[in-house]
């Protein structure tokens, strides 16, 4: 069996290669680089949430003794469309860290079962010649 534009392994396009074992090392799947990101999710996670505390903390009591200005309003606006966008981002890092890491089984999973229906294709013998 010859199969041609098989990944080098490198990102290029190689040349022919042949035979199972070959094809098959090829197919290689990593859950480090899933789990990483999903890691990273969750951390972000957190760090919007520390973020939020953070802001809120910093703006008690600016208002007291301000009665009357126009930027306490507009300040407090402020404050409020933040906390919704951090809020909006740490939800959704959470809810991607464990897709993140289910994609991972998934992942292998399918590669898994690709690696297998490419073993148990019986290719015809050639005589050296193509035929």
């Amino acid at each position: 069996m010859q199969l041609t534009g098989v990944d080098d392994g490198n990102g290029g396009r190689g040349g022919p290669v042949s035979g199972k074992a070959a094809d098959g090392d090829r197919l290689k799947h990593s859950d480090k680089p899933w789990n990483d990101a999903a890691t990273v999710a969750q951390s972000l996670a957190t760090s919007m949430g520390s973020a939020k505390t953070e802001l809120s903390a910093g703006n008690n009591g600016v208002a007291k003794g301000a009665d009357g200005l126009a930027s306490i309003a507009v300040l407090k606006g402020v404050l409020t469309s933040w906390d919704e966008r951090l809020e909006s981002a740490r939800a959704e890092c959470q809810s991607l860290a464990p897709k993140l890491r289910q994609a991972s089984g998934t992942q292998g999973g399918a590669d898994t079962d690709v690696r297998n229906k490419v073993d148990s294709v019986q290719a015809p013998a050639t005589d050296g010649k193509g035929r």
